[in-house]
């Protein structure tokens, strides 16, 4: 799952760099991505699995970012209160 997190990073990077950062030319193939992004990608289970994966994060061109800090955070904050839940109803 972090190989496809990273995959569609380096592709938004790639549209952008190819159309020389010129909004009105990138776009329509931004909004696809984006739009595929948000439906599928934009979970914090798979940017726990970017972060995670040490082959990405170990890389030379590895960036910090914020969104997927986050992600991991909220998923291990949220897997706590279930298990504090289940924990409960077991005693």
């Amino acid at each position: 799952m972090g190989y496809v997190y990273d995959g569609m990073t380096r592709l938004s990077n790639a549209i952008m760099t190819v159309f020389g950062d010129k909004a009105e030319m990138y776009k329509p193939y931004m909004d696809i991505v984006n739009r595929r992004w948000d439906k599928h990608l934009s979970r914090d289970l798979f940017m726990a699995a970017h972060y995670l994966n040490s082959t990405i994060k170990y890389a030379d061109d590895w960036t910090e970012d914020r969104a997927v800090t986050f992600g991991l955070l909220n998923l291990l904050e949220n897997s706590s209160y279930v298990l504090m839940i289940v924990w409960w109803w077991q005693r």
